[in-house]
């Protein structure tokens, strides 16, 4: 599973918050699988512990990390983890400091007890100008199956609230039409008690404590069968932006969460995407938003690159490729883009900034079942020729004073190649 970013519905004029909180520690140790964790994740002995790092801290510069004064991880930055590392038994020192200098210490743990066999989450938390370490056992148990008869596997979830500025929180799944809440009232920076939770695709939604209404849609997650997640919801409110981190550990396979890197290997196209001013029969090359957010493949956003990257492919060597470009529209609606003026999706090429591809927004728009659900509204892309090469799919994701709109543009034909 990949990090996300979602948008925070804005209720920094509804709530306020003490900018004080206490010191975590590390949680009492939990059951242990059956295997030594290191031995069950491929790492390291059954005599070493297993220990992953997690930085959380919103504008926090990126830090190395250090156990007992030697670093044992580099350059690690926001919403990236360490992947799990065998260390041995013992009490041990963690530390991280500002990346390339072991004397700059933004926040420690000392005497950490580690058990052999067991695994341990030590995250970094707040804020900048408050960073704290806070540890936390991984349950690594069996996982109880479900009903007799049932084809079906559990996982074992939790979440660990990380948002320094944001109040106590109610997390719900969604399954099918059906919502459960299965966390209530959890403060930052507290990590919430495991759930079970039979295997699937789930919505995710957190809730201010305070309020009787989801404020908050982390997407949709797969959680598998026999395996262990904690949810870092990290991020900061007053910036209107959350990162969902998710760590995890399957007990049959020994897969587990490795070091998240920004991919730099997938080649771009050249090609942005932005949505302008005007028709594209009449266009007047005046851009109204530039897309934000994080973009396919490690790239900016509106980049359009090959779907996979340089993966391998498989099925049929027939198969037509096709060429991919993500982003966000903050501040857009669906109300600005369809009745208050027209707009249009534009290709361009960076270099030369001629325009590739274009469609008109406008067509059918397609509401959400639930509320929960995005509008939707999927219009054609033509290119030079006016031959119809690509879609685009808008999403509309309102807030209470702000809103924004998902772009994914898909592409077919050789675009860069």
């Amino acid at each position: 599973m990949k990090l996300r970013r979602v948008w925070i519905v804005p209720l920094l004029l509804l709530l306020s918050l003490s900018s004080s909180v206490p010191l975590a520690h590390a949680q009492p140790a939990t059951p242990v699988s059956e295997m030594p964790c290191a031995e069950l994740m491929g790492i390291g002995s059954s005599a070493d512990a297993c220990v992953l790092v997690v930085h959380a801290v919103p504008g926090a510069p990126p830090v190395d990390v250090l156990l007992d004064g030697e670093v044992v991880a580099t350059g690690l930055q926001f919403g990236q983890v360490t992947g799990y590392l065998p260390i041995s038994s013992g009490g041990h020192d963690f530390a991280i400091t500002t990346a390339g200098n072991a004397a700059d210490i933004l926040a420690a743990l000392t005497n950490v007890s580690l058990k052999p066999g067991n695994a341990l989450e030590v995250a970094a938390v707040g804020s900048p100008e408050a960073i704290q370490l806070i540890a936390s056992s991984v349950d690594l148990s069996p996982i109880p199956p479900v009903e007799s008869g049932m084809p079906l596997q559990n996982s074992r979830i939790r979440v660990v609230h990380a948002v320094s500025d944001a109040p106590a929180v109610n997390i719900s799944v969604i399954g099918g039409d059906i919502a459960e809440r299965v966390i209530a009232d959890l403060s930052y920076p507290e990590v919430s008690d495991y759930v079970i939770k039979t295997a699937g695709q789930y919505r995710i939604l957190i809730e201010p404590s305070s309020l009787p209404v989801a404020s908050l849609d982390m997407g949709e997650f797969l959680f598998e069968g026999n395996t262990v997640y904690s949810m870092y919801a990290a991020g900061s409110l007053s910036e209107g932006e959350l990162l969902s981190i998710p760590v995890l550990v399957n007990l049959v396979t020994g897969e587990s969460t490795g070091r998240t890197e920004t991919d730099s290997s997938t080649p771009a196209t050249g090609l942005i995407v932005t949505i302008e001013i005007g028709s594209c029969a009449a266009p007047t090359d005046q851009t109204a938003w530039e897309l934000e957010g994080s973009g396919r493949s490690g790239q900016p956003a509106g980049s359009i690159v090959p779907w996979g990257g340089d993966g391998e492919a498989s099925g049929s060597a027939d198969a037509i490729r096709v060429f991919y470009g993500s982003g966000e529209a903050n501040d857009a609606s669906f109300d600005q883009l369809l009745n208050r003026g027209f707009y249009s999706l534009v290709v361009r090429d960076i270099a030369s900034g001629d325009t590739v591809l274009c469609g008109d927004i406008g067509g059918v728009v397609e509401e959400g079942e639930y509320f929960w659900n995005a509008d939707v509204l999927i219009f054609g892309l033509t290119d030079t020729d006016g031959m119809v090469v690509g879609t685009a799919t808008l999403s509309e994701e309102p807030g209470l004073l702000r809103s924004r709109v998902r772009v994914a543009v898909l592409i077919t034909g050789e675009i860069g190649d």
